[in-house]
């Protein structure tokens, strides 16, 4: 059963997500969006597309012609899913589109986008840890993730809301 954190985004997530973290473990980060036809479409992202600006807002980034894209411009409703410490935690939020911030890198055009009004809870058993989580292969897309956080990172430092 799921226990409700709060608003806030717990110290070992923002251990994550802190711009002042920059080595990440590469841990899958599964983002749920809903589309226009109201049902759930996931994606994933690496810990690179995102950063916190405070306890209680963050920022990451998506691929721009993606559906995740499209669907967060339309309805801005997320859930983020993080796998740690033996357990998950479930991060609801609102999300916007951040104008005048598109990120480039040698692959793709990314879309930022500001998480906030959050709801984070926590399914975690003692009798039954979680043992393994989903890690990317960074080895061929380092540079590539290297180069989001860097501009995520710049933007969430000097971020004022």
């Amino acid at each position: 059963m799921s226990e409700l954190l709060g608003n806030k985004i717990p110290d070992n997530i923002l251990s994550i997500v802190s711009p002042d973290t920059e080595r990440r473990i590469n841990t899958a980060v599964f983002l749920i969006t809903k589309d226009m036809d109201n049902f759930p479409r996931g994606a994933m992202l690496s810990p690179y597309q995102i950063c916190s600006v405070s306890d209680g807002e963050f920022l990451f980034s998506v691929y721009s012609g993606s559906n995740t894209a499209g669907n967060l411009k339309t309805n801005g409703i997320a859930l983020f899913i993080f796998q740690e410490g033996g357990g998950v935690t479930y991060v609801r939020c609102r999300s916007a589109e951040v104008k005048g911030h598109k990120l480039i890198n040698s692959n793709s055009e990314e879309i930022l986008f500001i998480a906030s009004d959050l709801v984070v809870t926590r399914d975690f058993s003692e009798k039954a840890k979680i043992t393994s989580v989903t890690l990317f292969d960074e080895s061929s897309v380092m540079e590539n993730y290297r180069r989001t956080f860097i501009q995520i990172r710049e933007i969430a430092k000097g971020w004022k809301g």
